[in-house]
C-alpha cells in the first residue's frame, strides 16, 4: 500500500506543478460570481436559484472531467514517451500499482476539489437565492428547493386497460371494422393507442381525475408539511406559449381548490398540504378543462403529471449529487489511464474525449435514431427502429452510460436520488467497469517495454 500512495502522492504534485487545479477553482469562482448577474430564468428567484445550480454543477462537472482525462493520459504517455519514471527512496514496483496509484491519487485530488468546490457553490445559491427573498417567499423557497422530494406516478390500472383492449379488438373484428389484411398484434397495437389517447384527453367543461398511491402513510401527519403536484398540458388547438387557465381540486376528504394559468407544453407546479392525503396512503386529484379557448387538453401519461413529496434534504441530496460525480470521473481517470497505456497522449486523450461525449450523448443518440427510422419508414416500431434497439444495447455495453448516473435533473428540480442509484453506479461503474479496465490496462502495461536502453 505504502507503493500505491507513493505514485498517488506523485500524480497530486505533478497536477499541482502543471497548475490544473488552481485554474479549475479559479474558473469555478470567476463564473460563479458572474453567473448571478447574467442568467435569466423565469422571472422569479426560485427559478433564477434552480438556473444558477444547474449552470455551476455543469460547469463544475465539466471542468473536472477535462482535468482528469488531461492529467490521466499525461502522466502516463509521457512516463511512457521518455521511459521514465521518477521516484525516491522505493523498492521495485509492481506495474499494476503504477495504474492502481496514478487511479488513487486522481480520486484523491477529484474528491478534495468536489467538496471545496460544492461548498463554494452551495454558498453562492444561498447567498444570491434565499438570501434575497423576503420572509413570505421563504417557506415556499424550503419546501421547492431546500427540500429533497421523492416522485408518485398516478395509478394506471393495466390489467384492466389491456382487458378493454381485448374486448373492444373483439367486437370491431365481429363487426368488420378492422382491415383483413392486417395483422392480429398490429391491429391490437392502434386500438391500444387510441384507448390510450382518449384516457388523456379531457374535453371542454370535463375532468378527469387522478389517483395516487404509496404515499407514506405519516406524511399527512406533518406539521407544514406541503406535497406538490408538477404538471404539464398540451393543446392541439393552442400555440406554443398560450397560457391555459388551471383548475385543480385535491383531496377526498381534506379538498383543496387551486387555479392558476400555465404555459402549453411547459412543466409547472403547485403545492399543497400534505393532510389532503387520506389515512391510506392515497391521493385523489381532479382537473377541469374550463379554457373553452384552448379546446380539449391533454396530459402525456408517462410523464404529463406527477406529485412530489418531502423525502429528505437538500444538503444530503447534493452530497450524493456530488459523489455520483466522484464516480463518473473515477470512470472516466480509468478510461484515460487505460487509453494512456497503449496510445500516444494526443490520440489517448482524444479517444477518451470521444468516448466521453458519446456515453454523456448516448440516451439522446438513441432516442434520435429510433423516432427518425419511424419517421422514416412511416410507422411505429418499425424493424429499422428495432435494428437501432438492438445496437444501442450492445453499444451501451462498450461505453458507460454516463447520463444514466448524472443527476442534473434531480438536482435542479428537487428530486430525491435514492441509496440505490448510487449503489447501482458504484457497483457498475467502479466494481465492474473500472475493475476491467484497471486489469486490462494493468496488463498491457505490464507487456509494455518501458526500459530506456543505454550504448
Amino acid at each position: 500500500m505504502n507503493e500505491i500512495n507513493a505514485i498517488a502522492h506523485k500524480v497530486i504534485q505533478e497536477a499541482m506543478r502543471l497548475k490544473t487545479p488552481l485554474l479549475s477553482f479559479i474558473a469555478v469562482v470567476a463564473l460563479l460570481i458572474y453567473f448571478p448577474f447574467s442568467l435569466r430564468g423565469d422571472g422569479t428567484v426560485l427559478g433564477h436559484t434552480k438556473l444558477l445550480l444547474l449552470y455551476s454543477s455543469m460547469l463544475l462537472f465539466a471542468l473536472l472531467a477535462i482535468q482528469t482525462m488531461y492529467l490521466s493520459t499525461l502522466s502516463f504517455s509521457q512516463e511512457i514517451k521518455h521511459k521514465q519514471f521518477f521516484l525516491i527512496d522505493v523498492k521495485p514496483i509492481a506495474r499494476w500499482k503504477f495504474f492502481v496509484g496514478k487511479l488513487w491519487g486522481l480520486a484523491i485530488l477529484n474528491l478534495c476539489l468536489l467538496v471545496i468546490l460544492g461548498l463554494i457553490t452551495v454558498t453562492t445559491i444561498h447567498f444570491f437565492g434565499y438570501g434575497k427573498i423576503n420572509p413570505k417567499q421563504k417557506k415556499k423557497f424550503q419546501n421547492q428547493f431546500y427540500t429533497a422530494s421523492a416522485a408518485a406516478k398516478f395509478y394506471f390500472p393495466e390489467e384492466e386497460f389491456e382487458k378493454d383492449v381485448e374486448s373492444r379488438y373483439k367486437r370491431m373484428a365481429e363487426e368488420a371494422k378492422i382491415d383483413p389484411n392486417m395483422a392480429k398484434d398490429e391491429a391490437k397495437q392502434r386500438v391500444r393507442n387510441k384507448l390510450r389517447q382518449a384516457l388523456q384527453y379531457i374535453p371542454v367543461g370535463q375532468g378527469k381525475v387522478f389517483i395516487f398511491k404509496d404515499f407514506p402513510k405519516d406524511l399527512r401527519k406533518k406539521e407544514n408539511a406541503e406535497i406538490r403536484i408538477r404538471y404539464k398540458i398540451y393543446s392541439p388547438n393552442a400555440t406554443y406559449g398560450f397560457r391555459i387557465r388551471t383548475k385543480w381540486i385535491v383531496g377526498a376528504y381534506a379538498k383543496y381548490s387551486v387555479t392558476g394559468e400555465t404555459e402549453v407544453g411547459e412543466f409547472d407546479e403547485i403545492s399543497i398540504p400534505a393532510n389532503a392525503i387520506d389515512a391510506n396512503g392515497n391521493l385523489e386529484v381532479l382537473y377541469i378543462n374550463q379554457h373553452n379557448a384552448a379546446g380539449s387538453l391533454f396530459f402525456p401519461i408517462e410523464d404529463g403529471i406527477e406529485v412530489l413529496y418531502p423525502q429528505g434534504s437538500f444538503i444530503a441530496n447534493y452530497a450524493k449529487f456530488l459523489f455520483l460525480i466522484f464516480i463518473v470521473l473515477n470512470l472516466l481517470s480509468a478510461i484515460s489511464l487505460f487509453f494512456a497505456t497503449f496510445l500516444s497522449f494526443p490520440v489517448a486523450i482524444l479517444t477518451s474525449l470521444f468516448i466521453f461525449k458519446l456515453g454523456i450523448l448516448l440516451d439522446f443518440l438513441r432516442e434520435m435514431a429510433i423516432t427518425g427510422a419511424d419517421i422514416l419508414v412511416q410507422e411505429r416500431q418499425s424493424f429499422l427502429s428495432f435494428l437501432y434497439e438492438q445496437y444501442f444495447v450492445g453499444l451501451n455495453m462498450i461505453v458507460p452510460n454516463f447520463s444514466q448516473y448524472l443527476a442534473f435533473e434531480h438536482i435542479t428540480t428537487g428530486r430525491y436520488i435514492d441509496w440505490l442509484t448510487l449503489a447501482q453506479a458504484f457497483i457498475f461503474l467502479v466494481i465492474i467497469d473500472c475493475g476491467l479496465l484497471v486489469a486490462f490496462g494493468s496488463y498491457i502495461f505490464y507487456r509494455r517495454e518501458v526500459a530506456k536502453p543505454l550504448l
